[in-house]
């Protein structure tokens, strides 16, 4: 399946809400999540494309979007999704991406407590790689925002399986539960 396509982002979101859900049978209180929460229609996302006009198109990110965009903030551990206004407001009042040209075209997808809380997943927009940007790496260097970002991963699959490999380090989920996840 070609990893820049719409159906491609999509199949990575559903994976992902896989994983989440077994994350949560595994909490006391699972109800952050309820899987029909899920679910925005690709076209609601224009106004936040309209923001990174002049980029390559990235309909795997609409893709993804359009399967993990929850209703209300999902807080997870390894990542916070946003529903789609939060989503918006993320891009231009949060750090670290506020502090982050627009003209560099990272789009936030998702916050996380990675070497800081508030740490920003983000897409290049120019290269579909996707980084964890700390959350006081926030610059106006490109090439500085790139070296001291981490967990590089060059498509949404990778980055699902660092997402996996992280619940497991941090004790959240055996390795064996996720065999079927890949």
């Amino acid at each position: 399946m070609d990893t820049n396509s719409f159906e491609f982002g999509h199949l990575e979101g559903v994976k992902l809400l896989k994983l989440l859900e077994r994350l949560c049978k595994k909490w006391p209180d699972p109800s952050p999540y309820t899987s029909n929460i899920f679910g925005c229609a690709s076209e609601k996302f224009g106004p936040l494309w309209e923001q990174f006009k002049g980029f390559p198109d990235r309909p795997e990110i609409t893709g993804f979007l359009s399967a993990v965009t929850p209703v209300r903030e999902l807080d997870m551990g390894i990542l916070t999704l946003m529903p789609l206004q939060t989503l918006n407001e993320f891009q231009w009042n949060c750090a670290p991406l506020c502090t982050i040209p627009k003209s560099f075209g990272f789009l936030g997808i998702a916050s996380w407590c990675g070497q800081s809380d508030g740490d920003a997943w983000a897409v290049n927009l120019r290269t579909g790689v996707l980084l964890s940007i700390d959350l006081g790496s926030g610059s106006s260097d490109l090439e500085e925002i790139t070296q001291r970002s981490y967990a590089h991963s060059p498509n949404l699959a990778h980055w699902r399986h660092g997402r996996m490999a992280d619940a497991v380090r941090r004790g959240w989920i055996l390795s064996t539960e996720i065999e079927d996840l890949v």
